[in-house]
């Protein structure tokens, strides 16, 4: 990583003219840039300040392609031990082992110390209760280019932020607040119909819901899902089928349309087919 001026000299002799054919641009953006402070990283130009992300990404811990849960290790170097990672440059939150960071070195990336073996649960509660804190910090910061590094800097209130969670993650214990579903959606999405595990009735649907939560010792249904789950599951199908969310090629199962409250749809594309 060089400057656009050190870039011209090592390679053209100085000559912006030549610098510019290279790059295909005007002879004119080559001075400007010069003159600026860009530089030049892999033949692109970039500007000596970065715009940093207006809001915060949460990766879920569910989809990382980290292995978890992340197991403290008491033996293991400081720099290796598990944390959950901040970068303002892209606004990322997640979770990582971090060992001799340059972009922590440079203050592009916050690195907090998670003290405790944390399930993939624990870990997206964490980053959901502290989503704010970390705003507060992306709001107050800002990345520029010191001559030969993008580092980072950051308000007076960031800071303190940044200090706050340092504190507070790091006693961070496992947690047994648990997951609480008011509907099935999620869980429906993929397969509505249960085609996956040869479904033949509501109660097949059911049953296969209740076991894949209860599989889960995070995940509870709520009192009022777990009275009446039967309900839940209609009111899905009736928005799918009512607002034509399925594709083309998709088949709902005859048993579906034997559901009373969903048997109207049957006897419409009847009366359409006629």
């Amino acid at each position: 990583m060089q400057t656009v001026n050190n870039f011209s000299q090592l390679n053209f002799r100085g000559d912006k003219s030549a610098l510019a054919d290279f790059l295909e641009v005007p002879v004119s953006d080559v001075v400007r840039w010069s003159n600026e402070g860009w530089y030049v990283e892999d033949f692109k130009i970039f500007s000596s300040e970065q715009d940093t992300p207006q809001y915060v990404l949460a990766n879920n811990a569910f989809y990382s392609d980290k292995e978890f849960p992340l197991y403290y290790d008491d033996n293991a170097p400081d720099q290796s031990k598990p944390s959950l990672v901040f970068d303002i440059r892209t606004g990322e939150v997640y979770v990582e082992y971090v060992y001799g960071c340059p972009g922590v070195f440079f203050r592009t990336k916050f690195c907090f110390r998670l003290s405790k073996e944390l399930s993939p649960e624990d870990i997206s509660l964490l980053i959901d209760r502290n989503l704010d804190k970390f705003q507060k910090i992306l709001n107050g910061s800002s990345v520029e280019y010191n001559g030969s590094e993008f580092v980072g800097r950051y308000s007076s209130e960031a800071e303190s932020w940044v200090e706050s969670l340092r504190e507070s993650l790091i006693n961070v214990e496992p947690s047994e607040d648990f997951l609480i579903h008011e509907d099935f959606d999620s869980f429906l999405e993929s397969d509505p119909f249960g085609k996956k595990y040869n479904a033949t009735c509501l109660s097949d649907i059911v049953r296969h819901l209740n076991i894949e939560i209860e599989s889960n010792s995070y995940e509870r249904c709520s009192d009022d899902l777990k009275n009446d789950p039967e309900s839940a599951i209609i009111s899905y199908y009736n928005w799918l089928l009512t607002d034509c969310i399925l594709k083309p090629n998709d088949e709902v199962p005859d048993w579906v349309f034997e559901i009373e409250e969903l048997s109207y749809f049957k006897k419409s594309q009847i009366t359409l087919e006629v």
